[in-house]
C-alpha cells in the first residue's frame, strides 16, 4: 500500500506542478481567473476564449464540450491537488503506524484542503470564492469524485471502515459523503475570511498556475 500511494502521489504531483502552456491549460487558467473576478454566471464562453488569448472561438467547445464541461474540469483539477496532498499525509501516517486510529485518519481528510489553502493563494481563492457556490449548486455532485482516481481516499476509507463495522454500509457511505461535503464547505467559509487560514506566505495570484 505504501508504494502504491507514493507512486500515485508522485504521478499526480508531476501533472500538477509541470509547467504547461497548452490551449486546454490556458482556457482553464483564464476561466478560473474570470470566475474569481466576476462570478460564475457573469462570464461568457467568448470572454474566456479571449482571456486565454485564443483566436478560435470554438476552442472551448472542442476541449471541454462547453462551458459546464470547463467548470467540471476546474473542480476536478483542484480535487486532484487535494488528492496529491492527502497522499503525502496518509503515507506519513502509515509509515508511523500501519493501523492509524480513527481520529488520525479523519484529521488527514481535513488537513489536506486546509494546508492547500494555507500555502497556495490561488487554491484559497478558488475554495473561498467559488467553493461555496459550487457546493450550493447542482454541481455539488462533481465533488463526489470517482474513488478510482483518488487512491489515497480509497485507502483511508478502507482503513476507517473496519473501525466502524457496527455501522450499516449504506449509512457509513452517506456519512462519508456528508463529512466530505462539510469539510469542504467549512474550509471554504474560513478561506473567505482571509485571516482565518494562516500559514506560510502564499504565492502570487497575478495569474492562475495550472
Amino acid at each position: 500500500m505504501h508504494y502504491f500511494l507514493s507512486s500515485a502521489a508522485r504521478a499526480i504531483s508531476s501533472r500538477m506542478d509541470t509547467p504547461t502552456n497548452t490551449t486546454r491549460e490556458q482556457l482553464l487558467g483564464a476561466a478560473e481567473k474570470l470566475f474569481l473576478q466576476h462570478g460564475l454566471d457573469d462570464v461568457s464562453a467568448r470572454a474566456i476564449v479571449r482571456e486565454a488569448g485564443q483566436k478560435n472561438q470554438s476552442a472551448l467547445q472542442y476541449h471541454f464540450g462547453g462551458r459546464e464541461g470547463l467548470i467540471t474540469s476546474i473542480i476536478t483539477h483542484r480535487m486532484q491537488q487535494v488528492e496529491s496532498r492527502r497522499s503525502v499525509l496518509i503515507e506519513h501516517e502509515l509509515s508511523e503506524d500501519n493501523d492509524p486510529p480513527l481520529r488520525t485518519l479523519c484529521a488527514v481528510l481535513v488537513r489536506a484542503p486546509f494546508l492547500l489553502c494555507r500555502e497556495r493563494k490561488n487554491f484559497r481563492e478558488f475554495l473561498g470564492q467559488l467553493g461555496q457556490r459550487f457546493l450550493a449548486s447542482d454541481r455539488a455532485s462533481t465533488f463526489a469524485v470517482n474513488e478510482s482516481n483518488l487512491p489515497s481516499l480509497q485507502a483511508i476509507r478502507e482503513l476507517i471502515w473496519p473501525q466502524l463495522a457496527h455501522v450499516p454500509p449504506e449509512a457509513l457511505l452517506l456519512r462519508a459523503e456528508n463529512a466530505n461535503y462539510l469539510v469542504l464547505l467549512t474550509i471554504s467559509r474560513r478561506a473567505r475570511l482571509g485571516r482565518a487560514v494562516s500559514g506560510v506566505a502564499p504565492q502570487s495570484s497575478s495569474s492562475t498556475t495550472w
